[in-house]
């Protein structure tokens, strides 16, 4: 199976590309979805996915910076995320495609 590199530049190192694939679009769609900072387990709960798969890709895509995780005031033992400015753009961008690629809104859940 071939993976797509998206990067900015053709000279980016390894430590710039992230590979994409329906799983980790499908986990921006469903961050970007929430209307509040989701828990990581409430995005897990949405995925047929591993917590432990999103957590790692969900670290892969704070150092990228396209999301930030902080703890919750409330309950200091579970971790929100938020998707940055630059995040909100990507899950937009393949919400369009998605939407483009079926001819109607995704229904991700």
């Amino acid at each position: 199976m071939s993976r797509l590199a998206i990067t900015e530049e053709a000279e980016l190192d390894d430590r710039e590309k992230i590979y994409i694939n329906h799983k980790i679009v499908r986990i921006l769609l469903v961050a970007r979805e929430f209307t509040h900072d989701p828990y990581i387990g409430e995005v897990v709960d949405k995925l047929d996915v591993t917590p432990n798969y999103v957590s790692k890709k969900l670290t892969e895509f704070e150092e990228l910076g396209y999301i930030e995780k902080y703890q919750d005031e409330d309950h200091k033992r579970k971790t929100r995320i938020r998707l940055t400015d630059e995040g909100k753009l990507i899950a937009d961008g393949f919400w369009k495609i998605y939407s483009v690629m079926y001819d109607e809104p995704v229904i991700l859940a």
